[in-house]
């Protein structure tokens, strides 16, 4: 899978599956992958580890995927890093 397959395949079919449970969902375990499945095992090795977010026991409002150093970051909220983040209403990812 490309990363843009993978940013469409959210954006196209996010909202929908909002409306079923979290638990064992395939999208939301996409999800929780972040970006395994498009970027190279030789660089995600090491520092690097990629991961996202569906939401923690619902569904979040803001879905996003990211690819984190360990040397100075391990979230989304803080360090540095690259996420994508995707907007409520699936229109747009940023």
């Amino acid at each position: 899978m490309t990363l843009r397959e993978l940013l469409e395949k959210i954006l196209n079919t996010y909202l929908q599956e909002k409306n079923k449970p979290l638990k064992d969902n395939s999208l939301a375990e996409c999800l929780r992958s972040g970006l395994k499945d498009v970027v190279s095992d030789d660089l995600i090795s090491g520092s690097l580890i990629t991961k996202g977010s569906p939401g923690q026991g619902s569904w979040a409002i803001v879905p996003w995927i990211g690819l984190f150093d360990t040397t100075m970051s391990v979230s989304a909220a803080k360090g540095f890093d690259i996420v994508y983040l995707f907007s409520p209403d699936m229109k747009y990812v940023w």
